[in-house]
């Protein structure tokens, strides 16, 4: 489809006002340092740029670099910021953690909807970042119902395949102004069409590469595998107990049922026996 990947240049030419999303995808600092050289090399970018990592190395190696040269771009929490902020949120102690202890540097939380068992998207984890001025950002959302779920509970923005899908949502919910024909007519010129329309949506599953993500998701496939096994132990008690229960009360209606004739019988003869008697007196 003579069709190629643009160059950040080419990317910072065509859009210059435009903020960017920039994900180091590799662990080597190598890569945090080529980044940050062709951000500094060209002034003013920095101020639309979101960077972003799922490995702390190399993101926490572009942190350096950026506040040891006063700029302190824009950055995205790693897994472990992930994890060190929802452990004390849920503790209730981000607040004088990240007053007093650690300074919280990253401008955003770019997760997914779920990772393993650990729910990210409830309006819980939603308030807690944003009670701490910090953005909400899910990816990959390519379905319309769950874009308008996440914007209703408080998300900031989407990362997704489907960009028309969700300026539309944008513009239905009133957040996003409809575009001028103008607009329209300039981003068809770009590449022909609005949009590159995937043929096929792809599910994006998040696996842990740092050791608290490990830790947490190995925690959770405990308690689920200890909760199967705890109910697995009550079954087992429960089962025959409650068989032994309904012998034994089969047993006893049995009984009841053979005493009910007896007694009867015996009556019967009783009363009888009385009648002879009087009879023969």
């Amino acid at each position: 489809k003579d069709v190629r990947i643009s160059t950040l240049r080419e990317v910072y030419e065509k859009f210059p006002s435009s903020y960017i999303n920039i994900e180091i995808k590799d662990d080597d600092p190598y890569a945090a340092d080529k980044l940050y050289e062709e951000i500094e090399a060209h002034p003013g970018w920095e101020q639309y740029v979101v960077v972003v990592g799922q490995y702390c190395k190399s993101l926490g190696h572009f942190r350096s670099l950026s506040l040891s040269k006063g700029k302190n771009i824009a950055s995205a929490a790693c897994e472990n910021d992930v994890i060190t902020f929802l452990l004390h949120s849920f503790l209730r102690t981000s607040r004088v953690w990240y007053t007093f202890v650690q300074d919280f540097v990253p401008k955003a939380f770019q997760v997914p909807v779920r990772s393993g068992l650990l729910s990210l998207d409830s309006s819980f984890f939603v308030s807690c970042a944003h009670a701490m001025g910090k953005y909400i950002h899910y990816w990959v959302v390519n379905d319309p119902r769950e874009m308008r779920r996440l914007v209703e509970i408080g998300a900031d923005g989407l990362i997704t395949d489907r960009p028309d899908l969700a300026a539309q949502i944008f513009r239905d919910m009133g957040i996003k102004e409809q575009p001028s024909q103008e607009e329209k007519d300039r981003i068809k010129s770009l590449s022909g069409k609005s949009f590159f329309i995937p043929e096929f949506d792809v599910v994006e599953v998040h696996t842990c590469t740092s050791i608290g993500c490990v830790a947490v998701q190995s925690l959770e496939n405990s308690l689920l595998m200890a909760s199967v096994i705890v109910v697995g132990i009550i079954l087992c008690c429960y089962i025959p107990y409650y068989r032994s229960r309904s012998s034994s009360s089969s047993r006893s209606s049995s009984s009841s049922g053979m005493k009910g004739p007896s007694s009867s019988s015996s009556s019967s003869s009783s009363s009888t026996t009385q009648r002879k008697m009087k009879k023969q007196q």
